[in-house]
């Protein structure tokens, strides 16, 4: 995953006015937000940041194997936040990975759908 040229101010913007926070934990993605330096480190914090507010309702999907240190961390970061369920996904799993997705789907709602296959999505905005 590369958020190298994301407009941040626009994705802060998106993610504050949102009703429901979808997040997508893996270790890798863990790893690099403890580095104050990656992109990852602001992109992650600010989204666990304003789950921890309470105001949306925040699903995480957590993308195995997942450490219990990290998965600790993240769910240490989302105290306060109206967290409604972990949904933990097998990356080495197709049949995992193809409900995942659907699931992703649905979480987001209309005018959102995934495209690709389950393991190289990506989001078409309609």
């Amino acid at each position: 995953m590369s958020l190298k040229g994301i407009d941040f101010e626009k994705l802060k913007h998106d993610i504050e006015k949102a009703h429901i926070l979808v997040i997508l934990i893996s270790d890798p993605y863990i790893e690099a937000m403890k580095n104050p330096s990656s992109v990852d480190h602001v992109a992650l914090n600010y989204q666990l940041q304003q789950a921890a507010k309470g105001r949306q309702d925040v699903f995480i999907v957590a993308l195995r194997p997942l450490s219990k240190d990290n998965f600790n961390l993240v769910m240490d970061m989302l105290e306060g936040s109206k967290l409604k369920t972990v949904i933990f996904v097998d990356r080495d799993d197709e049949e995992d990975m193809d409900r995942a997705v659907r699931l992703l789907t649905l979480l987001m709602g209309p005018g959102i759908r995934l495209g690709g296959t389950s393991g190289d999505s990506w989001i078409l905005e309609e």
